[in-house]
């Protein structure tokens, strides 16, 4: 299985991380309640660790 971690992705796993929880494991990322500002900032750190 292949996965394409990007922008739209990260977004989606930082505002609903329930969405595609693994199965077989319990939920283990909290809801953060970030501001559309704070996610995008977020995910710009997150890409630049590459």
């Amino acid at each position: 299985m292949e996965v394409t971690i990007d922008d739209s992705y990260l977004i989606r796993a930082i505002s609903e991380p329930l969405a595609e929880a693994p199965v077989g494991y319990p939920p283990a990322m909290p809801n953060l309640s970030l501001s559309d500002v704070e996610q995008k900032a977020l995910v710009q750190w997150i890409m630049g660790l590459k």
